[in-house]
């Protein structure tokens, strides 16, 4: 038994090696340490429900695999210049993490609002998240580079 990292919390059995009978099923469980859950068991045991029943007909290896659940929503809001002028309403305003585009929106009046997701820089979890911007298709330069919570946050792009 493996939980992944063992810092996201334990497993039922403890993790090690442990010995049970050939033919015997066992049931084994995931519990998470506080901010982290349960995402999945892999190696020899799959399913993403926190305990599941191992038949026991060879060794078999399980991993509890954990990921931290301390992500909350960030509001960006601010001006946004395109191609050094005030970007025209309408145009789209993109927000990526990780490679992942989170949330769009479009100015009004130069500006530009929107939630996204991101994660805590608090342990035990990850470092600060990095929130890539474009508008109008454009890269966009943040200022300040990073924020989270309720801030402000110009766009320079293009």
């Amino acid at each position: 038994m493996v939980a992944d990292p063992d810092e996201g919390g334990t497993t039922i059995p403890s993790p090690g090696t442990h010995s049970y009978a050939d033919r015997t099923n066992v049931q084994v469980r995931a519990v998470p340490s506080p901010n982290w859950w349960f995402d999945h068991w892999s190696a020899d045991c799959s399913g993403t429900t926190e305990s599941i029943v191992v038949h026991m007909d060879e060794d078999k290896a399980c991993i509890a695999n954990f990921v931290c659940a301390m992500w909350f929503l960030a509001t960006y809001t601010g001006d946004v210049l395109l191609q050094g002028e005030s970007a025209p309403d309408g145009t789209l305003v993109e927000a990526y993490v990780g490679g992942t585009r989170w949330n769009v929106g479009f100015t009004f009046e130069g500006r530009y609002a929107f939630d996204v997701p991101a994660h805590s820089d608090d342990p035990p979890c990850f470092e600060p998240g990095h929130v890539v911007f474009y508008a109008g298709g454009e890269a966009c330069e943040p200022s300040p580079m990073w924020a989270s919570g309720l801030h402000e946050v110009d766009l320079t792009c293009g």
